[in-house]
C-alpha cells in the first residue's frame, strides 16, 4: 500500500482505552448485562493508523449486523463480513498483538484478521474510524 496516495490524513489512536469483559452475562431476551464482568485492556500501550471516517455502507453493515443477532446465523455471517471488509480498508496499520503478545497480521485490506477480533474490539476499532466533537473543537491535527 502506497500512504502516499491517501487523500486524507491518517490518524494515529492509541488502544489503551480498548478494553474487552472476561466474564460478561448478557440477559439474551431483555439485551441487558446483568453482570459485567472483568475488564481488561488488552491492547495498552498499543496504536492503530486509520482513516478517520465510516462510510454509509459501513453504517448499514453495524445496522444490519445489530439486526442479525436476534436473526440467524447466516445473516449475522454476511453482516459480519461486510463490516469486516469495510474496516479493513481503513484500518491501514497497527502493532496490535494476541492474547499471547504475539503480533497481529496487518489490518489493511485482510478482512479475516479484523473477523478474528472480539467484539469489542471491533466495536472501539469502529469508534476509532469516527472523530469526536471534542476533536474537532480542539482541531488537533491528526498524527501519523
Amino acid at each position: 500500500m502506497n500512504k502516499d496516495k491517501i487523500k486524507i490524513p491518517l490518524r494515529k489512536v492509541p488502544s489503551d482505552d480498548c478494553v474487552i469483559y472476561v466474564g460478561r452475562e448478557i440477559d439474551v431476551e431483555k439485551g441487558t448485562i446483568t453482570s459485567q464482568g472483568t475488564p481488561y485492556h488488552i491492547h495498552k500501550g498499543e496504536w492503530v493508523k486509520v482513516v478517520p471516517l465510516l462510510s454509509v455502507r459501513d453504517y448499514l453493515a453495524w445496522n444490519k449486523l445489530r439486526g442479525a443477532f436476534a436473526g440467524d446465523s447466516e445473516q449475522m455471517e454476511v453482516a459480519l463480513d461486510e463490516l469486516c471488509v469495510g474496516l479493513s480498508s481503513k484500518i491501514v496499520e497497527w502493532n496490535w498483538t494476541d492474547m499471547t503478545g504475539e503480533p497481529l497480521p496487518q489490518p489493511y485490506k485482510n478482512p479475516d484478521v479484523i473477523k478474528g477480533l472480539n467484539e469489542m474490539e471491533l466495536i472501539w476499532l469502529s469508534t476509532a474510524l469516527v472523530e469526536t466533537v471534542g476533536q474537532r473543537k480542539n482541531a488537533s491535527a491528526p498524527s501519523v
